[in-house]
């Protein structure tokens, strides 16, 4: 059994509550994400990241490293196969974060017209990736009635296992004659289903007019020159774009032309943030073998925030949520000003404090039948 008091452990400064969720258990140096180095980590025992730090063999080689967790669902910024040869045990925390990205996909989906009474039942929404967010936003999708098809070969691949129940899978080329697809899938690049420009240029030629994509999964999953290429011939496709390739540095004109653009949030929230965080703490006791209380209470997921808003429209209590539009304006004039990178960070830092709807006791007069609707299906 480990004393924690041996630790030592080097995090990224911004994880939420790291101070107080992992302070009793070992010596922390915190540093700032993308500043993380070999001569950080090579008297550590534990390194915890986020999506920016690249878990690599020249970060680690020659480290005592025994623990690498990254408070994400993603793994491409972690080489996976450096870890196990080395014998470093890996966590993610994939999942945490499905309820803010859900949130904000309809949210998106809310701001440009496509969620309402009269809108929703007429459209087919294609979800490609059924993991912990795409099921999710799948579950949530048909229970305000609208038609959902799913693509996910290989959790298809699974079903003819005993006791998995999978939902009905359609065809890639289904999902692209879509009215709204949303992306849900890890960025892969080899094996039998990588993931790497998934979404090229042939799949978007297929798209029938005024589709909306969106894509909060990673980039590098749709090939961004393919998408500058069909806005050059079509105006008629809208797009929601939350991750970009090579982030920080990104395309200026990619930005500048999705309907919505944001900086890598969708999944921010404190309520996210928060259970990443526990959900390493657990997994780093268990690992080390430390006497540690269950949970801790030091820091408040509820901020203090518990009496009722007073939402007057079903926009209101999204927007109290999230207010994407002012993001994504403040988004495309942070790249006019090349100031991108900087922003990246600040936003995501601020957007710490960000609630889920379901975390939002709400007040809402006067809805009709589909908002009370909605914010029942959004508050579960």
């Amino acid at each position: 059994m480990s004393n924690p008091s041996n630790l030592k452990i080097v995090a990224d400064v911004d994880l939420y509550g790291i101070s107080e969720i992992f302070g009793d258990l070992g010596e922390l140096l915190l540093v700032p994400g993308r500043e993380i180095g070999s001569t950080h980590v090579q008297n550590a025992d534990a390194l915890l990241v986020r999506s920016i730090t690249d878990v690599s063999q020249e970060l680690l080689k020659g480290s005592s490293i025994k623990f690498v967790g990254s408070a994400t669902s993603g793994l491409d910024h972690v080489d996976l196969e450096f870890l196990d040869s080395q014998n470093i045990y890996f966590k993610d925390t994939k999942g945490c974060n499905a309820n803010a990205v859900v949130d904000y996909c309809f949210i998106a989906l809310r701001k440009l017209n496509y969620l309402t009474a009269e809108k929703l039942p007429s459209l087919k929404i294609g979800i490609i990736g059924y993991g912990a967010i795409g099921s999710l936003f799948a579950q949530k999708l048909n229970a305000l009635g609208a038609t959902v098809l799913i693509n996910d070969p290989p959790l298809e691949r699974m079903k003819n296992i005993d006791k998995v129940v999978l939902p009905r899978f359609s065809r890639f080329e289904e999902i692209a004659n879509c009215d709204v697809i949303s992306i849900h899938t890890p960025l892969i690049n080899s094996g039998d289903f990588p993931t790497r420009n998934l979404i090229d240029e042939d799949f978007l030629q297929q798209l029938p007019e005024n589709t909306l994509l969106i894509n909060s999964c990673r980039g590098g999953v749709v090939n961004e020159r393919a998408v500058l290429d069909i806005l050059d011939t079509r105006n008629d496709i809208l797009f929601v774009f939350d991750v970009w390739k090579n982030e920080p540095s990104i395309s200026a004109e990619l930005v500048s032309k999705a309907q919505l653009a944001t900086p890598h949030i969708a999944g921010y929230s404190m309520e996210s943030k928060l259970a990443a965080v526990l959900s390493l703490r657990d997994e780093f006791v268990d690992y080390f073998q430390l006497v540690s209380e269950a949970r801790i209470s030091t820091v408040d997921s509820r901020n203090g925030q518990d009496q009722p808003y007073q939402i007057k429209s079903i926009e209101h209590a999204l927007q109290t949520s999230l207010d994407i539009e002012k993001l994504s304006y403040e988004f495309k004039q942070a790249v006019t000003e090349n100031n991108v990178g900087a922003y990246f960070d600040q936003a995501r830092k601020s957007l710490l404090v960000r609630r889920e709807i379901r975390s939002l006791t709400l007040q809402i007069s006067n809805a009709n039948n589909f908002e009370q609707k909605l914010m029942r299906v959004l508050g579960t």
